[in-house]
């Protein structure tokens, strides 16, 4: 139950604004994008307190791809070939 808590807690925490974590969407953005998490970097991270919605831009291999999280949607990465830096 305490862990239960916690996990709540911080997931609460992440995913209103409170905080982000490149870790995690490099976590996220792996089985997503197809690239160990190693060889992701992550560009332009922001949390949005309304909705919990956590957005990313993660960059591979000289690939671009746009990421979000939401909590009853999951993770949805598209790649964006027109990204500039």
């Amino acid at each position: 139950m305490k862990k239960m808590n916690i996990l709540v807690l911080v997931s609460t925490l992440l995913f209103t604004g409170c905080m982000t974590n490149e870790n995690l969407s490099k976590d996220f953005s792996s089985g997503r994008i197809g690239c160990p998490t190693e060889e992701i970097t992550i560009i332009n991270e922001k949390a949005s307190t309304f909705g919990g919605s956590h957005t990313w831009v993660a960059e591979c291999r000289g690939k671009y791809y746009i990421c979000s999280y939401q909590q009853t949607m999951g993770t949805v990465c598209k790649e964006d070939i027109n990204y500039k830096k």
